[in-house]
C-alpha cells in the first residue's frame, strides 16, 4: 500500500517500492469537532492519593530563567499500579516552563520525550530554548516518564551498576564465550540481571512501567496542576504515548503534535532499517526534482545501489592503503541525521566513488562537511547586500551592524565566563586531577550530542578501560569521537596526562559516579518497556528477514546487531504484557499535526504517514534536511508547531520549509 504525505513544497510525495511521484494535495485538513473535547476526565483525582509538591529544579534551567518564577519544578507521586493505590508509588519529576506571554492561553503543552527509557529533565536549559516559540502563548510542561531520569525512584540501579562492574567484568570470558566484540553486551547482560534481582527484592512491579501507564500519568499530572484542557507534543517514543492518550483519554485533549512518529501498530524493531532507506529515497527525490542536480546526477538511486554492490565485491584501495567498502559509505550517510546540510554533498560523493575517488567521502568522515558558517556572519546584513544605499542610510546600517557584532561577542563572552564559572564549581567539588578534568569535559561534550549519539559515546567510553588504555589510546578515543572545540578541549587535557592519570581515569569510569550509570539506566529502562510491549510482536528472525528485504540492504547493516542484542536481552525481562488493543492503529478526530524529517534515520517517514491515515483531522509536513525531531532542527519547525497550536483547525503555512531544501554541489565540469 502506498503512503502519502505533504512535502515541504506543498506537494504530495508518494513512495512505493522506491518509486517516487508527485501529485497535488490539499484535503487533509477538516474543521475540528470540539463537542467531544471538553468533557471532564473522570479519573477521580485525589490530592491525598497523588500528592504534589514543589521542589528545587534537579537540573539547572537556562541562565535567562528565574527558578520558581519562569520555571517551576515539582514532584507528583502516583501509583505504580493504578489498580492498587495503596501499593508502591512512583515519583514523577516535572517542570513547568511558564509562558512568556502576559496573557497566556489556559491550555498548556505537555511534552512527551523519546525513548522509551530516555529522559530530558537533565537538559532543562536546552528545553527552555527549544520551546521558546510555544511559550510565547502557553505554558510547556515537561516531565521524566516513570522509571526514567529523575522519575526512577523504583527503577534505579545506580549503586549496583557502579559497585558491581568489576565483578561483571571478572566474569567476562564466561559470558562472552571468548568472542571479542561482545564485551559490553556480556557485561550489561550480567548487570541487567543484578538490577532485576534488586527490583524483585524491593517489590518493584516491572509490568507497570509501560506506555498505558505513561498515558495515565499525563492526565493525572494535568489534573494535579489544575488545568482543564491541554495539548500534547510527542517526540519519537513520546508519539506512542501521545497516541495512547488520544485513544484512552481524549476528553480534555485540545490538539496533538506528533514529531518523528513511532506508532505501536508498526513492528518498529523488525523494521529499524527502514528509516535509513527512506531518508536516502527522499534525498534522491529532492535531487530528481532539482533540474541542475537531476542533469548532473541522473538515475542516482540505481547508480547508488550499483555502487554499493560493486564496493562489496571490490573495495576501493586508497593511496594510503585504506580499504573503502560499502560500510564506509553507509557510515557517511548516517551523519545526515546529525548535521543538516550534508545531503547536498551526497550526489557528488557518489559520483566521485564511481570513479574511484574518495575526496568528499573522506571529508565527510573527518567531520569537515558541511562547512560551518562564520561566527561573524549576520543574516540581517543580507537584506542590504544588493541595495543601492544613500550615504546616510549606509552610515546608519553599517553602524547598526557593527553594534550587533559587538553585542553578540559580548553575549558570547558573558556566557563563556558563566559556563566556566559553573564548570569550576564542579571542579572544585570533585578535585582538579587531570583524570577528573577529562571526565568532566567528556560528559560536557557527550551531553551536547543528540540522544542516540550519546548512547554510542557512553558505550565507547565504558569500553575504554577494556583496552588497557595509554595516553595515546585516550587521544585516539577523542579524535575518533569528537571534533571542533570539544575535541580541542579534551586533547589539551589528554596532553597533560601521564600514565598514572590514565589509571586514575579508568578508576573513575568504573566508579560510583551517577553520570556513568545514567545511560546504562536508559538501556535498562528501554528493555523494561520494549520487551513487555514489543516482544513477541517483534522477533529477531522477523528483523533479519526485514533487513534482507530492504531496497538498499547495506544501509541497514549497522542496525542488525543493535536489534539482535536488544531483542535477545528480552530473555531476562517480562514479555508479552501489552493489552490486546495496544498494537491496533489509533483512530481519532482530534486536530493533529504530524512533523517528519526527510533525513530522519531513526523513525521512518512512512510510519508517520501510516499513523496519519487513521487520524481524520490531521496535517502532515515533511521537512527537508531534517533529522530525528523536527523541532530540534529549525526555527521553521518551531514556528509551524506554534502556529498550529494557536489555531489547530486551520491549515498551517509551510512556506518556510522551502528554505530547507538541500543545495546540491555539482561535479567540477
Amino acid at each position: 500500500m502506498m503512503k502519502q504525505f505533504i512535502v515541504a513544497t506543498g506537494l504530495l510525495l508518494i513512495i512505493a517500492l522506491g518509486v517516487v511521484v508527485v501529485l497535488p494535495r490539499r484535503d487533509r485538513v477538516a474543521s475540528a469537532d470540539s463537542s467531544s473535547l471538553h468533557r471532564p476526565i473522570n479519573l477521580q483525582f485525589d490530592s491525598e492519593t497523588y500528592p504534589n509538591r514543589e521542589i528545587p529544579c534537579p537540573a539547572q534551567p537556562d541562565l535567562s530563567e528565574i527558578e520558581g518564577e519562569t520555571v517551576v519544578c515539582g514532584i507528583l507521586t502516583v501509583s505504580e499500579d493504578y489498580g492498587k493505590p495503596e501499593g508502591n508509588h512512583v515519583e514523577l519529576v516535572y517542570a513547568i516552563l511558564r509562558s512568556t506571554s502576559l496573557a497566556p492561553a489556559g491550555d498548556p503543552v505537555v511534552y512527551l520525550h523519546g525513548g522509551p527509557g530516555s529522559a530530558e529533565m537533565r537538559q532543562l536549559a536546552q528545553l527552555t530554548e527549544r520551546f521558546e516559540s510555544l511559550r510565547r502563548t502557553r505554558d510547556v510542561i515537561v516531565f521524566d516518564q516513570r522509571g526514567t531520569g529523575y522519575s526512577n525512584n523504583r527503577l534505579a540501579c545506580d549503586v549496583e551498576y557502579a559497585t558491581q562492574q568489576d565483578d561483571a567484568r571478572g566474569g567476562l570470558d564466561a559470558l562472552s564465550n571468548g568472542s571479542e566484540g561482545n564485551n559490553e553486551v556480556a557485561v550489561n547482560m550480567l548487570l541487567y540481571q543484578v538490577c532485576l534481582d534488586r527490583f524483585e527484592a524491593i517489590g518493584t512491579d516491572l509490568t507497570q512501567y509501560n506506555t498505558l501507564n505513561n498515558a495515565r500519568d499525563v492526565v493525572t499530572l494535568i489534573e494535579a496542576l489544575g488545568y482543564t484542557e491541554f495539548n500534547l507534543y510527542g517526540f519519537s517514543y513520546g508519539t506512542q504515548v501521545a497516541l495512547e492518550v488520544m485513544r484512552r483519554y481524549p476528553e480534555q485533549l485540545r490538539s496533538v503534535i506528533l514529531d518523528s512518529v513511532a506508532p505501536a501498530h508498526i513492528k518498529l524493531y523488525e523494521n529499524l532499517g527502514q528509516p535509513n532507506v527512506e531518508a536516502l529515497l527522499s534525498l534522491f527525490y529532492f535531487c530528481e526534482v532539482d533540474p541542475d542536480c537531476q542533469k548532473a546526477y541522473p538515475d542516482l538511486q540505481e547508480r547508488f545501489v550499483a555502487l554499493l554492490d560493486k564496493l562489496d565485491e571490490q573495495p576501493i584501495t586508497t593511496v594510503d592503503g585504506r580499504s573503502i567498502s560499502s560500510a564506509e559509505v553507509v557510515a557517511a550517510l548516517r551523519q545526515s541525521d546529525i548535521r543538516p546540510g550534508l545531503g547536498g554533498f551526497f550526489p557528488l560523493m557518489i559520483w566521485e566513488l564511481e570513479q574511484g575517488e574518495t575526496t568528499t567521502l573522506d571529508t565527510i568522515l573527518n567531520n569537515q562537511l558541511p562547512p560551518t558558517v562564520s561566527a561573524d556572519f549576520d543574516p540581517v546584513a543580507l537584506r542590504y547586500t544588493d541595495l543601492e544605499l544613500s550615504a546616510d542610510a549606509e552610515l546608519f546600517i553599517e553602524s547598526a551592524l557593527a553594534l550587533r557584532r559587538q553585542a553578540r561577542e559580548l553575549e558570547k563572552t558573558a556566557d563563556s565566563f558563566l559556563n566556566r564559572g559553573e564548570a569550576q564549581i564542579v571542579l572544585d567539588e570533585m578535585g582538579t586531577s587531570a583524570a577528573s578534568r577529562f571526565d568532566l569535559a567528556f560528559h560536557e561534550a557527550m551531553n551536547a550530542q543528540p540522544f542516540d549519539q550519546r548512547l554510542e559515546l557512553n558505550e565507547a567510553y565504558l569500553a575504554l578501560p577494556l583496552q588497557e588504555p595509554t595516553v595515546d589510546t585516550v587521544r585516539a578515543f577523542v579524535t575518533d569521537n569528537f571534533q571542533g572545540v570539544y575535541a580541542n578541549q579534551l586533547l589539551a587535557i589528554a596532553d597533560s596526562m601521564d600514565e598514572e592519570d590514565v589509571v586514575d581515569l579508568t578508576t573513575i569510569i568504573f566508579g560510583k559516579a551517577r553520570d556513568y550509570a545514567y545511560l546504562f539506566a536508559v538501556q535498562l529502562a528501554l528493555r523494561v518497556y520494549v520487551c513487555q510491549e514489543h516482544v513477541p510482536f517483534n522477533s529477531v528472525d522477523g528483523a533479519f528477514d526485514a533487513f534482507d528485504q530492504l531496497i538498499i540492504p547495506q544501509v541497514g547493516t549497522g542496525k542488525r546487531v543493535t536489534v539482535q542484542n536488544l531483542l535477545l536481552s528480552c530473555a531476562l525481562f517480562p514479555t508479552g504484557q501489552e493489552v490486546a488493543t495496544f498494537h491496533e492503529p489509533v483512530k481519532s478526530d482530534i486536530p493533529t499535526l504530524v512533523l517528519l524529517g526527510s533525513a530522519d534515520t531513526q523513525t521512518a517517514i512512512s510510519w508517520g504517514m501510516d499513523s496519519a491515515e487513521n487520524l481524520a483531522n490531521s496535517q502532515v509536513v515533511l521537512f527537508p534536511e531534517t533529522g530525528h525531531g523536527a523541532i530540534r532542527y529549525s526555527q521553521c519547525a518551531k514556528d509551524i508547531g506554534a502556529a498550529f497550536l494557536n489555531n489547530p483547525s486551520q491549515p498551517v503555512n509551510t512556506t518556510c520549509t522551502q528554505a530547507l531544501l538541500p543545495v546540491f554541489v555539482l561535479p567540477p565540469e
